[in-house]
């Protein structure tokens, strides 16, 4: 797939290790959401990054909610209360984890693919004091 970069003279081919149906040619997971402990160094967590309801070969859209995990295309964002949330998938969710154990506490369809990190921020009436 080419993408362009509007007002350059410059675009990006994403290849990928497909079959003739645009299957990738290895097992799943194609994607992951991974914790790093930090003090150990390793991995806390694991979990599939997303189901095939949005996606499929050829285009199609299968609609099934098999989780094998797809490419992402946006990171996580991790609120200090640790919920985790994630939206960088190829189905159409956003997607709230517990930071500590990697469950799906909630995820929301939305209409589209979100395919970026979710923000956050704090509003001014409940900003900390200077």
């Amino acid at each position: 797939m080419q993408a362009t970069q509007l007002g350059t003279p410059y675009a990006t081919w994403k290849i990928g290790f497909n079959s003739p149906l645009a299957v990738p040619c290895h097992e799943p997971p194609y994607g992951t959401i991974t914790a790093i402990d930090l003090k150990s160094r390793q991995i806390a967590w694991q979990i599939p990054a997303g189901t095939l309801k949005d996606t499929g070969p050829l285009g199609i859209k299968t609609g099934l909610n098999i989780p094998v995990g797809m490419p992402t295309l946006g990171g996580p964002i991790t609120t200090a209360g640790g919920v985790t949330f994630f939206a960088g998938t190829q189905d159409y969710y956003l997607r709230a984890i517990d930071t500590r154990t990697g469950e799906e506490l909630w995820k929301g369809r939305l209409p589209v693919g979100a395919q970026a990190t979710p923000m956050t921020y704090v509003s001014p009436t409940r900003a900390r004091p200077v």
